[in-house]
């Protein structure tokens, strides 16, 4: 291949993923994708996996559009990510207290 062929290649290749990371953008902000994360952020979910993934999908996407971030800004994305930390926080104390208690009995 010719560096003409390997330019095409590079260059089509990333215009391509641009366009498809600006569509996939769009498609999320116009089904509400914003709204369903942070009904899931919500919904007080213990599951750290779908925490971290709900976390990933706002850091995601606030970073990449800023109408996205914009949005999740107006749904108050910050409270229900609070409450999610506050929630795992109170969850590690009682384990960690369970644990001690048990450590401790005879």
């Amino acid at each position: 291949m010719d560096n003409e062929g390997l330019n095409n290649n590079i260059y089509g290749s990333g215009n391509h993923r641009v366009s498809g990371d600006v569509q996939s953008t769009e498609t999320f902000r116009s089904d509400d994708g914003q709204k369903m994360v942070v009904d899931i952020l919500k919904d007080g979910s213990e599951n750290l996996d779908i925490l971290n993934s709900g976390f990933a999908v706002v850091a995601a996407a606030g970073t990449s559009n800023e109408v996205v971030r914009e949005l999740f800004m107006e749904l108050k994305i910050d409270e229900p990510i609070l409450e999610a930390l506050n929630r795992q926080s109170k969850g590690n104390k009682l384990l960690q207290q369970e644990q001690d208690s048990q450590w401790m009995q005879p």
